[in-house]
């Protein structure tokens, strides 16, 4: 279970105080203004030199009232007073939501209301399709890991838990190995915004997360297959499998992702004249769309079978076993380089924008819904390869 621990001579942070003892007006006389003031006591503790020492807390809030800071004349005078009435109406209101406990951790039921359970109820509300649905129930899966069980109050949410979750996250051994830093940087991000949500509801005062972040990796321009490469990889046997390599190839020349080839059907791809189509739904966006596929590519499937549900690839899945004969098959190849599932997209965008230059056709074809999408994906996945033809052009000088 974790614990939050302040030892006596351990100076508290900010963020270990959720409820304030006292709310007040202080005029801040350097900036000639009116703020509020939230006073959450003091903590005692020895320095390096066996001094004993007090620290006090607060915080300021600076509200917008109408304050005029330098009036020049009556009406302005008259002004500021009606603003400073409206300041002890709003102290007046905070002081009341206070004593009720709506502020911070005041009564027994909110001091003890399981953090967990309203996470897990902010995912069920926000979230409804899967993917997105189940990376934050990974969240919440390693924060329980984290906490060693299923109930942590918010009064031990401060920044040292959170501190503390994120190196976990960044150091942790999971079943799969530990987490590269992109994934704990999306994994702390989604706790983050969660935090920031309850603060907004007042399950928190303060929003324990504030200036701890995550880092990510420094990126690095994807690995491609050249289209000499994919020749090589066509006349190249595989190990045991009927259906990786023909997904791979045909993914390479359709740029379709791995999980929408997992799902395709017969039936799904469509004969117009010589020309062929694949009418699907991306798993990803849940968007339905019809995108054109070139006869090289439907000369990979081979013969149609009679029945059209039956799966165009049906023993592929996405297992660690299937990476591994994936890799072992490039490494017969010849080809040194370490290759996954999503080198195949890559690929395919990569060989279309070097032959056509053309963006929005590409944009269709990958399935974004943005040209900006796609503007971005090819900056990220060619590099300096993707400004090689692009001339910079200007009006012309006279020097």
């Amino acid at each position: 279970m974790y614990l939050n621990k302040n030892t006596p001579n351990t100076p508290r942070t900010m963020n270990d105080f959720n409820t304030p003892i006292s709310i007040k007006k202080v005029f801040h006389k350097a900036q000639n203004r009116w703020m509020i003031r939230y006073y959450f006591g003091s903590t005692r503790f020895t320095d390096d030199d066996g001094n004993v020492k007090y620290k006090s807390y607060k915080k300021d809030e600076y509200p917008r009232i109408g304050w005029i800071k330098e009036p020049k004349n009556a009406y302005e005078r008259q002004v500021n007073k009606n603003a400073e009435k409206e300041l002890d109406k709003m102290i007046a209101a905070k002081n009341t939501d206070l004593i009720r406990g709506k502020l911070g951790m005041l009564t027994e039921e909110s001091k003890k209301a399981n953090m967990l359970d309203d996470f897990q109820e902010y995912i069920d509300r926000k979230y409804t399709k899967k993917n997105t649905y189940q990376a934050h129930i990974s969240v919440l899966n390693k924060l329980k890991k984290f906490i060693g069980g299923d109930y942590i109050p918010y009064t031990n949410v401060d920044s040292r838990f959170c501190r503390n979750f994120l190196e976990q996250l960044e150091t942790q051994e999971y079943s799969r190995g530990r987490l590269n830093k992109n994934s704990s940087l999306s994994y702390f991000g989604s706790f983050k915004v969660f935090l920031g949500e309850m603060h907004q509801k007042g399950r928190m005062l303060h929003y324990p997360a504030d200036k701890i972040i995550a880092k990510g990796q420094e990126y690095k321009v994807k690995d491609i297959l050249t289209p000499d490469e994919l020749q090589r990889l066509i006349k190249t046997d595989i190990r045991a499998h009927s259906s990786l390599k023909p997904y791979f190839i045909f993914a390479c020349l359709t740029g379709q992702a791995h999980e929408e080839c997992r799902l395709m059907t017969w039936n799904m791809l469509e004969q117009d004249g010589e020309r062929f189509y694949l009418r699907t739904q991306r798993k990803k966006t849940d968007k339905y769309y019809r995108i054109p596929i070139n006869s090289q590519a439907m000369k990979v499937l081979g013969k149609r079978p009679t029945d059209g549900d039956q799966k165009v690839f049906p023993t592929l899945k996405y297992s660690q076993m299937q990476n591994d004969i994936l890799q072992e098959w490039v490494d017969k190849a010849g080809i040194d380089k370490k290759v996954t599932p999503h080198v195949a997209k890559h690929t395919f965008a990569s060989m279309y924008y070097k032959k056509t230059k053309d963006v929005a056709a590409l944009m269709i074809l990958l399935n974004h819904t943005d040209i900006s999408t796609t503007q971005r994906y090819l900056a990220k996945l060619l590099g300096s390869d993707y400004f090689e033809d692009k001339e910079v052009k200007l009006d012309t000088f006279d020097f």
